[in-house]
């Protein structure tokens, strides 16, 4: 009996604390969203250079 208790206690201790978890939100930066939207910037703005000289390339 003692047994079975203890198993059932520990079994309900573990599905709160997942459930815990379960309910909170992601933690997210503010700094790394925009590190993040800076980054992609960037590459958007070295993909259209890109782009831009070999549009110049095709027009000679």
């Amino acid at each position: 009996m003692f047994v079975t208790s203890t198993v059932c206690v520990l079994v309900f201790l573990y599905i709160t604390s997942v459930a815990c978890r379960a309910d909170r939100e992601p933690e997210c930066s503010r700094f790394h969203y925009e590190e993040q939207l800076l980054v992609k910037m960037v590459r958007m703005e070295f993909n259209v250079n890109a782009y831009s000289t070999d549009l110049t390339v095709f027009r000679r």
